[in-house]
């Protein structure tokens, strides 16, 4: 399998819009906005990044990369979730536009059976506690991210380090 057709397996429109599904279905008492979906999606399945049960996917020297990749498939995600009215989406004052798992989300969700369904499922939940427990835990997530990218932009720019 080449390369490009190997991340979209896991980044392709249905498989992200299936976890941002997972992720708004766990984190049904929130209201959850576009950077902190993509956040937790690549979370998600990099649990241990912060701190979490062992990753879903491989982590290699290109697993940040992902999260950018990841950004624009969420959007689409979310206009296929939408159109099956999976979730819903509201406009607030203080915050913008956020989502939240539609009525007929958890039906759904309980019908992913498959291992690495699951394995979102209980890494999502497990997010959610964490968010839950500590109010700071996605700012330290987004912190992470933004420091990656610094140390990232850093390695790509010769002598940008010197």
């Amino acid at each position: 399998m080449k390369a490009a057709s190997q991340r979209d397996l896991f980044n392709g429109v249905l498989e992200t819009g299936v976890r941002t599904l997972v992720i708004l279905n766990a984190f049904r008492s929130f209201d959850l906005d576009r950077e902190e979906l993509g956040l937790l999606d690549y979370f998600v399945v990099h649990t241990s990044q912060a701190g979490g049960p062992p990753d879903i996917h491989p982590t290699g020297p290109s697993s940040f990369s992902e999260y950018h990749v990841r950004r624009r498939r969420i959007d689409d995600g979310i206009q296929l979730l939408r159109r099956i009215r999976l979730i819903d989406v509201a406009a607030i004052p203080e915050r913008g536009i956020v989502f939240r798992a539609g009525e007929d989300a958890p039906a759904f969700v309980d019908l992913l059976r498959a291992p690495y369904n699951r394995d979102l499922v209980t890494r999502s939940g497990w997010l959610r506690d964490q968010c839950n427990y500590n109010v700071a835990f996605l700012r330290g997530l987004r912190d992470r991210i933004e420091r990656w990218s610094i140390e990232f932009q850093q390695r790509e720019v010769p002598g940008a380090s010197e």
